[in-house]
């Protein structure tokens, strides 16, 4: 959360900026761990980045429907959204969402091998999406 202190309002430009945690900058004694906010952000970027992935038979697309179709097998809805994102070279997480009263709501995720389909659901049962 970003508190009071943590936002600057400059009234010549009329804008707000952030100004960044000082325990994202500093260690726990104050010292400074980046020259610049441009250095940790470079650095946060690398460690939070999305894993490559192994090639896949798949396209991301044919995934999400593969999902879309897999939850509509057994729910008799099918979800409006789909995304999919690397977890690690050679698995994936599905997120399946609809739309209610004009807000995307989480159905379902899929945590599967790109290749096989085989994997969990967020429950942690398993499935086979084909």
């Amino acid at each position: 959360a970003i508190r009071q202190s943590s936002i600057h309002h400059s009234s010549d430009t009329a804008c707000w900026y952030y100004i960044p945690e000082v325990n994202q900058l500093c260690d726990r004694n104050g010292n400074r761990r980046y020259s610049s906010y441009d250095e940790y952000r470079e650095e946060f970027y690398a460690e939070h980045a999305e894993p490559e992935r192994d090639p896949c038979i798949y396209t991301d697309e044919e995934l999400a429907n593969i999902a879309a179709d897999y939850y509509e097998s057994i729910h008799g809805s099918r979800p409006v959204r789909a995304y999919v994102k690397a977890v690690d070279s050679t698995t994936v997480k599905i997120s399946l969402l609809d739309m209610i009263n004009g807000y995307e709501a989480f159905r379902e995720n899929y945590f599967v091998d790109q290749n096989t389909l085989h994997g969990t659901d967020h429950d942690g049962n398993e499935v086979q999406l084909r």
